[in-house]
């Protein structure tokens, strides 16, 4: 029986990449609040639009409206604010056969909380860029670089990292941009890791460089073999209790001394191209844990140098007259 497929957020680069690549293998339905949402227009996908996740009660209601009129098997979400209310809606929908691989409400919410996670991770001894709140300007060190972060819930964040050359202009801009925060800036090379993990704690490490990134996704990117970044992003996902796929974002900091600074957490599947180019079988794994299949690490490995480079493309067009070329 071909399984059918609830995913989540196809208005995002993981939510469309999903249900494209799932789509030769399952019936799926492409949900989004946004109702121009690339992924609402994929061939061969049932579409609907749901409320965003910031109304809960609306969006709460409608969900499980569909999941009651599509009955699909499995739900995965692409977007982290879905996952606090998915993770306290879990019982129901097992109740109503739908399948999840859900990370912890407490585990969710941290990772959509920049400054929670930061804590979290440094008391576990993970390595995370410092950071300060607006008012405590006072107390960041002469001489230390940092930057202006947003740290709103957002799907996307609000504006990009802006480096700042004084406390006054750190504090100032945090009041203009609220909400927001200073964060010592790092200089090194950015990556990404592609985990999944199983629900005995292993995990699988995937390590990508970002060579080209346009609004937080990596248009370039290609897989490389570290085993002291492979060692904390472990650590970092220990730290956070994820359970199931996880993207971690980090730098190999390289002044003023080397180190491997994790900057993020995202507890749903993202990226798996590139990890799927290179030998891994994530998305089939991914897809064995969720429906309670062992997680086979060994068909996770992977091989470096594989590099991937992706554009917009062209998913479909309505209503064009027809043509005759004379």
């Amino acid at each position: 029986m071909t399984s059918r497929i609830l995913v989540t957020g196809v208005a995002t680069p993981p939510g469309l990449a999903l249900a494209r690549a799932l789509v030769p293998q399952a019936d799926i339905v492409a949900v989004d609040a946004d109702p121009y949402a690339a992924g609402l227009h994929i061939p061969g996908v049932t579409a609907h639009q749901l409320p965003a996740a910031a109304d809960k009660k609306r969006y709460t209601e409608e969900l499980l409206r569909l999941c009651s009129l599509e009955q699909p098997h499995a739900l995965i979400p692409t977007t982290a604010q879905e996952l606090p209310l998915l993770g306290r809606l879990a019982g129901r929908l097992q109740s109503m056969g739908v399948r999840t691989w859900l990370p912890s409400t407490r585990t969710a919410e941290a990772c959509l909380d920049r400054c929670l996670l930061y804590t979290l991770l440094a008391d576990r001894d993970v390595p995370t860029p410092r950071w300060w709140p607006a008012e405590r300007t006072a107390d960041i060190p002469h001489g230390v670089e940092v930057e202006v972060v947003s740290t709103s819930d957002h799907p996307k964040p609000v504006f990009a990292p802006i480096p700042c050359h004084s406390r006054e202009q750190a504090r100032m801009l945090c009041a203009l941009l609220e909400p927001a925060a200073i964060q010592e800036r790092l200089h090194g090379t950015e990556f990404t890791a592609d985990c999944l993990v199983d629900n005995h704690g292993q995990a699988s490490v995937i390590l990508r460089h970002r060579h080209a990134i346009h609004g937080g996704v990596s248009m370039v990117t290609s897989t490389f073999h570290d085993p002291r970044a492979a060692a904390v992003v472990e650590q970092a996902l220990e730290a956070a209790g994820i359970r199931g796929p996880a993207c971690v974002r980090g730098v190999i900091r390289t002044a003023p001394r080397p180190a491997v600074v994790i900057t993020g957490i995202d507890a749903h599947i993202c990226g798996f191209a590139c990890a799927t180019a290179a030998g891994a079988d994530y998305l089939g794994q991914f897809m064995g844990g969720l429906f309670g299949r062992p997680v086979d690490h060994g068909r996770l490995r992977y091989a470096p140098h594989v590099r991937l480079a992706q554009h917009h493309a062209l998913l479909s067009v309505h209503g064009a007259p027809a043509r005759t070329w004379n």
